[in-house]
């Protein structure tokens, strides 16, 4: 996410600045002084600025790129909130993470240079290490924060930088904004404190802990005790089990932990995709490692097909996702939309779990499906629904992390306990392969389990679109659709009436947000808002019917209708 410069001219002299500062390395400037126009505009019209998912944005030289000099930046903003922020505690601690990315590992290793010259004790993991284990080990040690080098699942070109506070939560914004005007305050690379190789090397043994793989046997464990019903799994040690798996890391990290997941549980059938075992920057075989499109399941389906695979599991770089295909009973493989893997995950747990609370809950964005309140009403089960992005979840969790039940959102986030409080998609294909294997032992498949849903509670069916405005000319478009859709409020949409209309940035919901939600008589929505990390704007829509070919029609419907009324798409 950026945060657009005023001046038209501000980028020429932000471009000089860096030419002409000595803290720049001469190779760099080489490549500051052959830069275009064009580039210079390119690189240096923004500023960097935390969205949903941290800070997220293409790698190159310039204000508004990730690179070495803006990492440190970032980095000593951070050391100058945790100074602030826990003085009380008299103890600064940060745990430092990265994914399989080019320039992850550096990247890492600059932020650590960074909090140690602030008097920071750093435990650095030695391997690159998914998102969700550095979530828990910042828990785990009682550090301050968190950070974890990863653009999740963007192309190659990105990288980013998220922070975790030590309930394994994602910062909220009100957190972030207060690294944002410390970021601000360093206006100069003279504020920033770094050590020099050599002194990183003599005072690692002092200021910095490297964590080995070992410690993933701790992460293991912990979200083992989040197995629902044991017996399930027990009863495969002793009979064998027929499932069969294929699981791609898409080249990201998840691929040494899930491993010993699967062998743990006695998994004996998992098949991974050779070309994306192992850690690869340039992402050859999946441009965009995106679990939830299906272009990511391509190299999967191939082994797939070959092995006769009953499911596919993949997780985005840095293992926080998760998404599922499965085959179907006509020998078909189907993708699972995220909120339908959500749901499944939610069913399974209610149906499955023993104990009972007087205030458990479920937790989910509002752009997640309503199904979730159908399903937890039969439970008595309260749903809190939240602002967009896994770190809202997150902040319920942190308020009554006894009564937590499950977390949910669209985008292929899930959580089962409160031993982070952030999305885990290594935990959570652990669960779904438990709920597999309960169907094998019950002799039920997949695709009728999903219909039964369907039955009970309404068929249902995602729609995601978005319009991106990449250049500085078009950004200002996404506030002129914001505005024009609260000066003319739509009362119904593809002949269904609205029911319930919020303006979220009123306070008419829970949270205050630049967000608008349009309830239909069906119980189906519309919710429209501005990308946190990019400058687009998503319209998430959720359909509900009385069968699969109703939901094909309203697709066409209500795809018709938000890229006339809504975009305003002239093309269309």
């Amino acid at each position: 996410m950026l945060e657009i410069l005023k001046s038209e001219n501000h980028y020429i002299r932000a471009h000089e600045k860096w030419l002409n500062d000595s803290y720049i390395d001469d190779e760099d400037r080489m490549t500051l002084l052959e830069m275009t126009n064009a580039e210079m505009r390119e690189n240096f019209s923004s500023e960097l600025v935390f969205g949903t998912g941290g800070i997220r944005e293409r790698m190159g030289l310039g204000t508004n790129c990730i690179n070495k000099y803006t990492i440190r930046k970032i980095t000593q903003a951070v050391c100058n909130y945790m100074k602030k922020a826990f003085l009380k505690e008299g103890r600064y601690v940060a745990v430092i993470s990265y994914d399989t990315r080019q320039k992850s590992k550096a990247f890492a290793i600059e932020a650590a240079r960074v909090f140690m010259a602030n008097g920071i004790y750093v435990y650095l993991f030695d391997n690159e290490t998914p998102t969700p284990v550095l979530a828990y080990f910042t828990k785990e040690l009682n550090a301050n924060l968190g950070i974890m080098i990863t653009a999740s699942h963007n192309s190659k070109e990105y990288n980013g930088y998220k922070v975790y506070n030590g309930f394994g939560m994602q910062l909220t914004n009100e957190n972030t904004e207060m690294i944002q005007r410390e970021m601000k305050k360093i206006d100069s690379f003279k504020k920033i404190r770094f050590l020099s190789f050599y002194q990183f090397s003599r005072l690692d043994q002092k200021n910095m802990s490297i964590l080995e793989n070992e410690v993933y046997e701790d992460y293991i464990k912990r979200i083992k005790e989040e197995i629902v019903n044991k017996e399930v799994l027990t009863s495969f040690y002793e009979e064998k089990q027929n499932l069969r798996i294929v699981y791609s890391p898409l080249n990201g990290t998840g691929c040494t932990l899930s491993q010993r997941i699967f062998e743990e549980l006695g998994i004996i059938h998992v098949f991974i995709p050779e070309v994306q075992k192992q850690k690869d920057p340039h992402f050859t075989t999946v441009p965009k490692p995106n679990p939830e499109e299906l272009e990511s399941f391509r190299v999967s389906l191939e082994l797939a097909e070959k092995e006769d695979a009953d499911v596919i599991f993949l997780n985005d770089p840095d293992a926080d996702r998760l998404g599922v295909m499965y085959k179907d009973k006509n020998s078909r493989y189907r993708l699972l939309s995220g909120n339908t893997v959500g749901v499944l995950l939610l069913s399974y747990i209610l149906k499955t779990k023993k104990e009972k609370l007087i205030e458990e809950f479920v937790a989910k964005t509002i752009v997640t499906t309503n199904i979730v309140e159908r399903i937890c009403k039969d439970y008595g089960i309260e749903v809190k629904n939240t602002h967009t992005g896994f770190k809202n979840i997150g902040k319920q969790i942190v308020k009554e992390p006894e009564n937590f039940i499950f977390g949910l959102e669209e985008s292929n986030g899930y959580l089962k306990g409160s031993y982070i409080a952030d999305k885990d998609g290594i935990a959570s294909m652990m669960l779904f392969v438990e709920f597999l294997l309960g169907l094998e032992r019950d002799q039920m498949h997949l695709e009728d389990y999903i219909r039964a849903l369907y039955e009970t509670y309404s068929y249902f069916d995602d729609l995601l679109i978005t319009k991106s405005y990449p250049t500085l000319e078009e950004i200002g478009k996404i506030d002129e659709i914001m505005s024009d859709l609260r000066q003319k409020p739509f009362y119904e949409i593809a002949n269904l009436k609205i029911s319930r209309y919020i303006d979220y940035s009123k306070g008419e919901g829970d949270f205050y947000a630049n967000v608008l939600y349009y309830e239909l008589e069906d119980g189906s929505f519309i919710c429209v808002r501005p990308s946190g990390t990019e400058p687009k704007i998503k319209v998430y829509v959720n359909l509900l019917g009385e069968s699969e070919k109703e939901l094909e029609a309203k697709k066409t419907l209500f795809a018709n209708f938000i890229r006339k009324n809504v975009l305003k798409d002239l093309n269309f």
